[in-house]
């Protein structure tokens, strides 16, 4: 038996022995709304007395439209459907119909709410998607436009993620210590706070945090960037330990697993420990070929480190060739060949390192040494100082201040700071990890 009204050419309204009589008009409204609403609706079923059969009447703020429809053969479900008093008065579904009056007047009210919520999880997604991209720009803009908005707070976070990976670590940190103010318990705040630390050198604060994070959302990734800071503070046993730890919890080698290899690589060169070294940063390049990384750092750790400095131009050399906008490999490229005799070629190489990616400290380090070494101490004075500028100290030690100490003329806190050039754009701003307390850094 059809649940459906039925329509007549008469214009009568049948359902299994209930005819409601009405104008065409307003039958058509009533088929449309039993058609959409069907059988699943909440309000309460009538009993039809003649059939003893259960039909669901519908909502519509359309019920009007029984108005002066005559019902003829329904027992009467009087909690639901009665007369109202007077002569020839219709039919309403009072109860019902005054319920939905006020669910109506909430909707209302919620929808604006609703759908800034909607949109903010679109953009949310937007974002989110962008990041993974390696589309930094477009991510931050969208989330400042969020944030412009108001009641957003979600936001703080995923744009500290944008400048983080774009080496804008100040504001990363501002927008994570918001995110932590607003958001206390999301962990996403106190991460970014870690690698803008990170970034700016303030590595015991940074692994205080990142151990924090473990506490609430250990991880693959959070290990992998607690070892990375546990070696730019030269700490390399505790690296190892963290690099282990993360191997175990990644399982099976893979192409997800090669910079865990090659990390675990530099912490045993760190340690002296060349064989280990070299099985780690040589199975990082099995398992992605691809990544310059993998051969920067080989290049670096297994060969420069011991001297070896034509092994290390070659790696430096397919580094560049799978990314000529790769400053790290340039740089050290350059200093190798400086160190191979190619005073010329070496300082091409660090000069085109250094309009690649124009804030890295150690392009202003090397600049220097080789000026130092040449005999132009003035200009060395120059350059080490721009390296101080740039945070070589945070992130490198303490060598260039002790350069400094040694070949020009006052410390480097009496001597005026040299100009720093302007902020520039960088061709390869996205590293997996800021730079290293080597030469060697991603």
């Amino acid at each position: 038996m059809s649940l459906f009204p039925q329509r007549s050419p008469e214009g009568i309204l049948r359902t299994e022995g209930v005819e409601v009589r009405m104008d065409m008009d307003r039958m058509n409204r009533m088929n449309m709304i039993y058609r959409m609403m069907g059988s699943n609706h909440p309000l309460r079923s009538c009993r039809v007395a003649a059939l003893n059969h259960r039909i669901t009447r519908t909502w519509a703020s359309d019920l009007h439209v029984m108005h002066g429809a005559e019902i003829i053969g329904v027992d009467p479900c009087s909690s639901v459907v009665r007369p109202v008093p007077g002569s020839g008065g219709p039919a309403e579904c009072r109860s019902y119909l005054s319920a939905m009056r006020g669910w109506w007047f909430i909707g209302v009210l919620l929808l604006p709410v609703l759908l800034a919520a909607q949109a903010g999880t679109r953009q949310e997604k937007k974002v989110r998607s962008l990041l993974e991209r390696d589309k930094p720009y477009p991510a931050i803009r969208i989330a400042s436009g969020m944030l412009a908005k108001g009641d957003h707070p979600e936001f703080h976070a995923l744009r500290a993620e944008g400048y983080n990976s774009i080496a804008e670590h100040a504001k990363a940190e501002a927008d994570a210590r918001s995110a932590l103010r607003l958001l206390p318990h999301e962990v996403a705040g106190l991460y970014q706070l870690a690698l803008a630390e990170q970034g700016q050198g303030n590595l015991d604060s940074a692994a205080a945090h990142l151990r924090q994070v473990l506490e609430q959302a250990p991880g693959v990734e959070v290990r992998y960037r607690l070892a990375l800071v546990e070696q730019m503070a030269d700490r390399p046993a505790l690296a190892m330990q963290e690099i282990d730890s993360a191997m175990q919890m990644a399982g099976p080698a893979g192409p997800a697993t090669a910079r865990l290899h090659r990390v675990k690589g530099e912490a045993a060169a760190m340690l002296g420990d060349s064989a280990i070294a070299r099985e780690h940063l040589d199975r990082a390049i099995q398992l992605v070929p691809a990544d310059p990384v993998n051969y920067n750092s080989r290049g670096y750790y297994l060969h420069a480190w011991n001297g070896d400095h034509a092994g290390a131009i070659a790696d430096y050399d397919r580094a560049i060739k799978l990314n000529p906008n790769y400053s790290y490999a340039f740089n050290n490229r350059g200093w190798s060949l400086y160190k191979s005799g190619d005073v010329d070629r070496g300082k091409r190489d660090i000069l085109r390192a250094k309009r690649k990616k124009v804030h890295n400290p150690y392009v202003y380090r090397n600049l220097g040494v080789i000026a130092l070494e040449t005999g132009d101490t003035a200009k060395a004075c120059v350059l080490l100082r721009q390296a101080l500028d740039k945070g070589f100290t945070a992130l490198h030690g303490n060598e260039v201040n002790e350069l400094i100490a040694a070949s020009c003329k006052a410390s480097p806190d009496d001597n005026p700071k040299a100009p720093v050039q302007p902020a520039q754009g960088t061709l390869d701003r996205k590293t997996d990890a800021p730079a290293r307390r080597t030469n060697a850094p991603e």
